[in-house]
Protein backbone atom coordinates (compact mmCIF):
# COMPACT_ATOMS: atom_id res chain seq x y z
CA UNK A 1 0.00 0.00 0.00
CA UNK A 2 2.83 2.39 0.96
CA UNK A 3 4.83 1.84 -2.40
CA UNK A 4 1.54 1.21 -4.09
CA UNK A 5 -0.69 4.16 -3.38
CA UNK A 6 1.77 6.93 -1.37
CA UNK A 7 -0.84 9.27 -0.93
CA UNK A 8 -3.78 7.12 -0.16
CA UNK A 9 -4.93 7.36 3.82
CA UNK A 10 -4.22 3.61 4.07
CA UNK A 11 -0.72 4.79 3.28
CA UNK A 12 -0.60 6.92 6.09
CA UNK A 13 -2.14 4.76 8.43
CA UNK A 14 0.30 1.99 7.72
CA UNK A 15 3.32 4.79 8.54
CA UNK A 16 1.95 6.39 11.39
CA UNK A 17 1.76 2.50 12.45
CA UNK A 18 5.22 1.74 11.54
CA UNK A 19 6.49 4.81 13.26
CA UNK A 20 4.69 3.66 16.73
CA UNK A 21 6.19 0.62 16.26
CA UNK A 22 9.34 2.12 16.17
CA UNK A 23 9.06 4.28 19.31
CA UNK A 24 7.49 1.44 21.36
CA UNK A 25 9.83 -1.68 20.54
CA UNK A 26 12.95 0.11 19.24
CA UNK A 27 14.73 -3.04 19.64
CA UNK A 28 12.58 -4.54 16.93
CA UNK A 29 14.82 -5.29 13.81
CA UNK A 30 13.00 -4.80 10.06
CA UNK A 31 14.10 -5.11 7.29
CA UNK A 32 15.71 -2.35 5.22
CA UNK A 33 14.23 -3.50 1.82
CA UNK A 34 10.93 -3.19 3.90
CA UNK A 35 8.21 -0.47 2.86
CA UNK A 36 8.24 2.08 5.59
CA UNK A 37 11.43 1.00 7.20
CA UNK A 38 12.56 4.39 7.51
CA UNK A 39 9.09 5.62 9.46
CA UNK A 40 10.28 2.54 11.57
CA UNK A 41 13.51 3.72 12.23
CA UNK A 42 13.03 7.75 12.37
CA UNK A 43 9.29 8.19 14.11
CA UNK A 44 9.58 11.99 14.53
CA UNK A 45 10.77 12.05 10.97
CA UNK A 46 7.73 10.11 9.96
CA UNK A 47 5.14 12.32 11.74
CA UNK A 48 6.88 15.23 10.77
CA UNK A 49 6.91 14.35 6.94
CA UNK A 50 3.18 14.05 7.54
CA UNK A 51 2.20 17.43 9.21
CA UNK A 52 4.17 18.95 6.47
CA UNK A 53 1.43 17.50 4.24
CA UNK A 54 -0.95 19.89 5.64
CA UNK A 55 -3.68 16.92 7.18
CA UNK A 56 -7.17 17.70 9.03
CA UNK A 57 -7.12 19.28 12.57
CA UNK A 58 -7.76 15.94 14.02
CA UNK A 59 -4.75 14.36 12.29
CA UNK A 60 -2.62 17.00 13.08
CA UNK A 61 -4.03 16.86 17.35
CA UNK A 62 -3.28 13.11 17.00
CA UNK A 63 0.40 13.83 15.51
CA UNK A 64 1.52 16.33 17.52
CA UNK A 65 0.26 14.03 20.40
CA UNK A 66 2.15 11.00 18.76
CA UNK A 67 5.39 13.21 18.69
CA UNK A 68 5.20 14.85 22.41
CA UNK A 69 4.71 10.92 23.35
CA UNK A 70 7.81 9.35 21.29
CA UNK A 71 9.97 12.75 22.60
CA UNK A 72 8.68 11.93 26.70
CA UNK A 73 9.91 8.08 25.68
CA UNK A 74 13.39 9.22 24.44
CA UNK A 75 14.10 11.48 26.98
CA UNK A 76 14.34 14.72 25.19
CA UNK A 77 11.76 16.30 27.67
CA UNK A 78 12.80 19.91 26.64
CA UNK A 79 11.32 19.57 23.13
CA UNK A 80 8.30 17.11 24.71
CA UNK A 81 7.36 19.90 26.61
CA UNK A 82 7.17 22.56 24.35
CA UNK A 83 5.03 20.10 21.48
CA UNK A 84 2.91 19.23 24.59
CA UNK A 85 2.03 23.14 25.89
CA UNK A 86 1.57 23.84 22.57
CA UNK A 87 -1.09 21.18 21.45
CA UNK A 88 -2.87 21.58 25.17
CA UNK A 89 -2.88 25.20 24.15
CA UNK A 90 -4.36 24.60 20.63
CA UNK A 91 -6.46 21.93 21.31
CA UNK A 92 -8.15 22.62 25.03
CA UNK A 93 -10.64 20.14 24.83
CA UNK A 94 -8.69 17.50 22.48
CA UNK A 95 -9.55 13.95 23.15
CA UNK A 96 -5.79 13.26 24.39
CA UNK A 97 -5.70 15.84 27.07
CA UNK A 98 -5.40 13.39 29.73
CA UNK A 99 -2.10 11.59 28.38
CA UNK A 100 -0.47 15.44 27.24
CA UNK A 101 -1.25 16.69 31.30
CA UNK A 102 0.64 13.48 32.26
CA UNK A 103 3.49 13.78 29.94
CA UNK A 104 3.75 17.54 30.96
CA UNK A 105 3.68 16.72 34.35
CA UNK A 106 6.31 14.36 34.21
CA UNK A 107 8.64 16.57 32.07
CA UNK A 108 7.91 19.44 33.69
CA UNK A 109 9.36 17.45 37.16
CA UNK A 110 12.06 15.52 35.87
CA UNK A 111 13.43 19.99 34.47
CA UNK A 112 12.66 21.42 37.73
CA UNK A 113 14.77 18.97 39.73
CA UNK A 114 17.68 18.68 37.37
CA UNK A 115 17.47 22.34 37.08
CA UNK A 116 17.22 23.19 40.66
CA UNK A 117 20.40 20.15 41.08
CA UNK A 118 22.33 21.86 39.44
CA UNK A 119 21.50 25.48 40.81
CA UNK A 120 19.92 26.85 37.52
CA UNK A 121 17.16 28.71 39.39
CA UNK A 122 16.33 31.02 36.23
CA UNK A 123 15.22 27.68 34.48
CA UNK A 124 13.25 26.26 37.09
CA UNK A 125 11.22 29.72 37.76
CA UNK A 126 11.19 29.41 33.62
CA UNK A 127 9.92 26.22 34.16
CA UNK A 128 7.53 27.20 36.41
CA UNK A 129 5.90 29.66 34.35
CA UNK A 130 5.58 27.98 31.67
CA UNK A 131 3.50 25.13 33.20
CA UNK A 132 2.40 25.31 36.39
CA UNK A 133 1.69 29.18 36.84
CA UNK A 134 -0.56 28.84 34.02
CA UNK A 135 -2.30 25.58 35.53
CA UNK A 136 -1.72 23.51 32.58
CA UNK A 137 -0.67 21.04 34.90
CA UNK A 138 -1.50 20.54 38.91
CA UNK A 139 1.09 20.58 42.03
CA UNK A 140 1.24 18.42 44.38
CA UNK A 141 4.46 17.09 44.70
CA UNK A 142 5.44 19.16 48.32
CA UNK A 143 9.05 18.32 47.55
CA UNK A 144 8.70 20.66 43.77
CA UNK A 145 6.54 23.05 45.33
CA UNK A 146 9.67 24.13 48.42
CA UNK A 147 12.22 23.80 44.81
CA UNK A 148 10.31 26.15 43.17
CA UNK A 149 9.56 28.78 46.40
CA UNK A 150 13.25 28.59 46.75
CA UNK A 151 14.08 29.69 43.49
CA UNK A 152 11.72 32.22 42.87
CA UNK A 153 12.62 33.54 45.82
CA UNK A 154 16.66 33.23 45.06
CA UNK A 155 15.92 35.59 41.93
CA UNK A 156 14.12 37.88 43.60
CA UNK A 157 10.66 36.94 42.50
CA UNK A 158 9.09 37.34 46.67
CA UNK A 159 5.70 37.53 45.45
CA UNK A 160 5.45 34.73 43.35
CA UNK A 161 7.24 32.46 45.66
CA UNK A 162 4.67 34.54 48.52
CA UNK A 163 1.53 32.60 46.71
CA UNK A 164 3.21 29.28 46.56
CA UNK A 165 4.04 29.63 50.23
CA UNK A 166 0.26 30.05 50.95
CA UNK A 167 -0.57 26.34 51.63
CA UNK A 168 2.71 25.69 53.39
CA UNK A 169 2.13 29.17 55.69
CA UNK A 170 -1.34 27.48 56.89
CA UNK A 171 0.17 24.54 57.35
CA UNK A 172 3.26 25.70 59.88
CA UNK A 173 0.69 28.25 61.35
CA UNK A 174 -1.48 25.20 62.17
CA UNK A 175 1.53 23.90 63.87
CA UNK A 176 0.51 19.88 63.14
CA UNK A 177 1.08 17.10 60.37
CA UNK A 178 -2.41 17.33 58.44
CA UNK A 179 -2.20 13.55 57.13
CA UNK A 180 -2.83 12.44 60.17
CA UNK A 181 -6.15 14.48 60.67
CA UNK A 182 -9.50 12.58 59.63
CA UNK A 183 -10.33 12.89 55.84
CA UNK A 184 -13.59 15.28 54.79
CA UNK A 185 -16.06 16.05 53.49
CA UNK A 186 -17.62 12.50 52.20
CA UNK A 187 -18.02 12.47 48.16
CA UNK A 188 -14.90 14.47 46.95
CA UNK A 189 -13.06 12.68 45.14
CA UNK A 190 -10.05 12.98 42.66
CA UNK A 191 -6.94 15.39 42.74
CA UNK A 192 -9.40 18.29 43.55
CA UNK A 193 -10.85 16.44 45.98
CA UNK A 194 -7.59 15.86 48.12
CA UNK A 195 -6.66 19.27 47.87
CA UNK A 196 -10.23 20.14 49.56
CA UNK A 197 -9.75 17.68 51.97
CA UNK A 198 -5.97 19.39 52.95
CA UNK A 199 -7.44 22.59 52.61
CA UNK A 200 -10.31 22.17 55.31
CA UNK A 201 -8.03 20.37 57.80
CA UNK A 202 -5.47 23.24 57.78
CA UNK A 203 -8.56 25.92 58.24
CA UNK A 204 -9.85 23.29 61.20
CA UNK A 205 -6.42 23.84 63.11
CA UNK A 206 -6.46 27.28 62.60
CA UNK A 207 -9.71 27.78 64.11
CA UNK A 208 -9.50 29.83 67.43
CA UNK A 209 -6.40 30.98 66.73
CA UNK A 210 -6.80 34.76 66.31
CA UNK A 211 -2.84 35.24 66.30
CA UNK A 212 -0.73 36.09 62.95
CA UNK A 213 -1.43 37.08 59.75
CA UNK A 214 -4.97 37.24 58.84
CA UNK A 215 -4.51 36.79 55.18
CA UNK A 216 -3.62 32.76 55.39
CA UNK A 217 -7.24 31.77 56.49
CA UNK A 218 -8.70 34.20 54.24
CA UNK A 219 -6.62 32.96 50.96
CA UNK A 220 -7.12 29.35 52.04
CA UNK A 221 -11.08 30.17 52.30
CA UNK A 222 -10.91 31.92 48.83
CA UNK A 223 -8.95 28.61 47.59
CA UNK A 224 -11.53 26.52 49.13
CA UNK A 225 -14.43 28.32 47.39
CA UNK A 226 -12.20 27.92 43.90
CA UNK A 227 -11.85 24.49 44.24
CA UNK A 228 -14.81 23.31 45.00
CA UNK A 229 -16.46 25.95 42.77
CA UNK A 230 -14.46 23.61 40.10
CA UNK A 231 -15.93 20.68 41.44
CA UNK A 232 -19.42 21.84 40.76
CA UNK A 233 -19.97 21.77 44.62
CA UNK A 234 -21.89 24.91 44.51
CA UNK A 235 -23.52 25.59 48.16
CA UNK A 236 -20.08 24.57 49.97
CA UNK A 237 -18.37 27.34 47.36
CA UNK A 238 -20.98 29.80 48.19
CA UNK A 239 -20.11 29.43 51.68
CA UNK A 240 -16.80 29.43 51.68
CA UNK A 241 -16.85 33.12 49.12
CA UNK A 242 -19.23 34.34 51.88
CA UNK A 243 -17.10 34.15 54.36
CA UNK A 244 -14.16 35.78 52.45
CA UNK A 245 -16.34 38.73 51.53
CA UNK A 246 -17.39 39.47 54.96
CA UNK A 247 -13.61 39.18 56.07
CA UNK A 248 -13.55 42.24 53.44
CA UNK A 249 -11.75 40.35 50.29
CA UNK A 250 -8.40 40.92 50.91
CA UNK A 251 -7.19 38.36 48.39
CA UNK A 252 -4.57 38.54 45.36
CA UNK A 253 -6.89 38.67 43.06
CA UNK A 254 -10.14 40.15 43.83
CA UNK A 255 -11.87 40.41 40.08
CA UNK A 256 -11.34 36.65 40.52
CA UNK A 257 -12.65 35.95 43.61
CA UNK A 258 -15.86 37.84 42.46
CA UNK A 259 -16.33 36.68 39.29
CA UNK A 260 -16.18 33.11 40.80
CA UNK A 261 -18.49 33.60 43.52
CA UNK A 262 -20.84 35.53 40.71
CA UNK A 263 -20.51 32.36 38.74
CA UNK A 264 -21.71 30.27 41.68
CA UNK A 265 -23.85 32.15 43.00
CA UNK A 266 -25.52 31.90 39.20
CA UNK A 267 -25.93 28.26 39.38
CA UNK A 268 -27.44 28.18 42.39
CA UNK A 269 -30.08 30.74 40.89
CA UNK A 270 -29.08 33.77 43.25
CA UNK A 271 -28.75 35.80 40.00
CA UNK A 272 -29.77 39.34 41.78
CA UNK A 273 -26.58 38.89 44.24
CA UNK A 274 -24.62 37.41 41.11
CA UNK A 275 -25.20 40.25 39.45
CA UNK A 276 -23.65 42.72 41.99
CA UNK A 277 -20.17 40.55 41.94
CA UNK A 278 -20.05 40.27 38.63
CA UNK A 279 -20.31 44.20 38.43
CA UNK A 280 -17.45 44.05 41.38
CA UNK A 281 -15.43 41.80 39.25
CA UNK A 282 -15.98 44.28 35.93
CA UNK A 283 -14.90 47.60 38.07
CA UNK A 284 -11.39 45.57 39.71
CA UNK A 285 -9.93 44.99 35.73
CA UNK A 286 -11.05 48.37 34.81
CA UNK A 287 -9.80 49.79 37.65
CA UNK A 288 -6.36 47.82 36.64
CA UNK A 289 -5.98 47.72 33.08
CA UNK A 290 -8.99 46.40 31.02
CA UNK A 291 -6.67 44.89 28.09
CA UNK A 292 -4.32 43.44 30.37
CA UNK A 293 -7.64 40.21 31.24
CA UNK A 294 -9.82 40.74 27.82
CA UNK A 295 -11.39 37.27 28.58
CA UNK A 296 -11.95 37.45 32.55
CA UNK A 297 -13.71 40.86 31.73
CA UNK A 298 -15.71 38.94 28.83
CA UNK A 299 -16.79 35.94 30.96
CA UNK A 300 -17.74 38.73 33.79
CA UNK A 301 -20.29 40.72 30.91
CA UNK A 302 -21.59 37.07 29.59
CA UNK A 303 -22.42 36.08 32.94
CA UNK A 304 -23.77 39.65 33.73
CA UNK A 305 -26.01 39.31 30.98
CA UNK A 306 -27.26 35.89 31.32
CA UNK A 307 -28.66 37.05 34.77
CA UNK A 308 -30.63 39.73 33.43
CA UNK A 309 -31.72 37.36 30.69
CA UNK A 310 -33.33 34.86 33.25
CA UNK A 311 -35.24 38.01 34.71
CA UNK A 312 -36.68 38.93 31.58
CA UNK A 313 -34.13 42.29 31.05
CA UNK A 314 -33.59 41.73 27.69
CA UNK A 315 -32.11 45.43 26.84
CA UNK A 316 -29.86 45.48 29.29
CA UNK A 317 -28.85 41.46 29.10
CA UNK A 318 -27.91 42.32 25.53
CA UNK A 319 -26.05 45.29 26.05
CA UNK A 320 -23.81 43.23 28.29
CA UNK A 321 -23.59 40.66 25.81
CA UNK A 322 -22.15 43.17 23.45
CA UNK A 323 -19.58 44.46 25.32
CA UNK A 324 -18.29 40.91 26.04
CA UNK A 325 -18.11 40.55 22.23
CA UNK A 326 -15.89 43.30 21.95
CA UNK A 327 -13.69 42.19 24.77
CA UNK A 328 -13.26 38.54 24.17
CA UNK A 329 -9.76 37.28 22.37
CA UNK A 330 -10.57 34.17 21.78
CA UNK A 331 -12.65 32.54 19.33
CA UNK A 332 -14.71 30.47 21.44
CA UNK A 333 -15.65 33.08 24.03
CA UNK A 334 -16.01 35.29 21.19
CA UNK A 335 -18.87 32.63 19.55
CA UNK A 336 -20.48 32.53 23.08
CA UNK A 337 -20.60 35.82 23.33
CA UNK A 338 -22.40 36.09 19.90
CA UNK A 339 -24.87 33.98 20.37
CA UNK A 340 -25.87 35.72 24.19
CA UNK A 341 -26.56 38.61 21.61
CA UNK A 342 -28.91 36.24 19.40
CA UNK A 343 -30.78 34.86 22.40
CA UNK A 344 -31.59 38.92 23.06
CA UNK A 345 -32.16 39.78 19.82
CA UNK A 346 -34.63 37.00 19.58
CA UNK A 347 -36.24 37.77 22.71
CA UNK A 348 -36.30 41.36 21.67
CA UNK A 349 -37.89 40.35 17.97
CA UNK A 350 -34.83 42.79 15.98
CA UNK A 351 -34.91 41.22 12.95
CA UNK A 352 -32.67 43.05 10.50
CA UNK A 353 -29.36 42.52 13.63
CA UNK A 354 -30.52 39.51 14.05
CA UNK A 355 -29.33 38.33 10.66
CA UNK A 356 -25.92 40.48 11.26
CA UNK A 357 -25.72 38.52 14.45
CA UNK A 358 -26.19 34.85 12.84
CA UNK A 359 -23.54 36.09 10.20
CA UNK A 360 -20.63 37.08 12.89
CA UNK A 361 -21.63 33.57 14.16
CA UNK A 362 -21.33 31.98 11.24
CA UNK A 363 -17.87 33.52 9.98
CA UNK A 364 -16.48 33.75 13.64
CA UNK A 365 -16.10 29.81 14.15
CA UNK A 366 -14.34 27.35 12.19
CA UNK A 367 -15.78 23.98 13.94
CA UNK A 368 -19.20 22.93 12.57
CA UNK A 369 -20.99 23.59 15.75
CA UNK A 370 -22.34 27.41 15.52
CA UNK A 371 -22.84 26.81 11.63
CA UNK A 372 -25.60 24.44 13.21
CA UNK A 373 -26.47 26.14 15.48
CA UNK A 374 -27.88 28.86 13.26
CA UNK A 375 -29.03 26.56 10.91
CA UNK A 376 -31.45 25.33 14.18
CA UNK A 377 -31.84 28.58 15.08
CA UNK A 378 -32.87 29.87 11.72
CA UNK A 379 -35.30 26.29 11.12
CA UNK A 380 -36.89 27.28 14.43
CA UNK A 381 -37.41 30.99 13.89
CA UNK A 382 -39.33 30.12 10.74
CA UNK A 383 -41.36 27.39 12.38
CA UNK A 384 -42.53 29.62 14.76
CA UNK A 385 -43.84 32.80 11.80
CA UNK A 386 -45.39 30.22 10.10
CA UNK A 387 -47.07 28.00 13.13
CA UNK A 388 -46.61 30.45 16.39
CA UNK A 389 -50.33 31.77 15.77
CA UNK A 390 -51.71 28.24 16.78
CA UNK A 391 -49.35 27.86 19.98
CA UNK A 392 -49.56 29.27 23.21
CA UNK A 393 -47.36 28.25 26.57
CA UNK A 394 -46.03 25.37 24.58
CA UNK A 395 -49.71 24.06 24.04
CA UNK A 396 -51.43 23.46 20.58
CA UNK A 397 -54.71 26.04 20.57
Amino acid sequence: VIEGYPESAEARESIIALANIGVARRKMKLQPSMAGWDAFVNPLDAYDDLLRKNPSEDLVERLLYLKGDALIKYGRYEESLDVNRYLLVRCPKGDYNADIKRNLKHAGKVLIHRYYERGDHAAVADMYFKTYAKALISMDDAQLMVKIRESLNRIGLTDDAAGISLLASGEKKAGRDISTLPEFPEGVKGKAGKEIVRVENILKLLEGNAAGDERIPQGLKALLGDLYYGKGMYEQAARNYDEVMWLGLDVDDPARTHLHYADTLRALNRCPEAEGHYRHAVDAINAEKPSSRPDVLADAYMGLGDCQYRQGRFEKGLANYEMAEKCASDRRRRSWSVYGVVRGLVNLAKEQELEKAFARLRAGSEEEFWPKVVAYLSADREWMEAYGEYVADGQAR
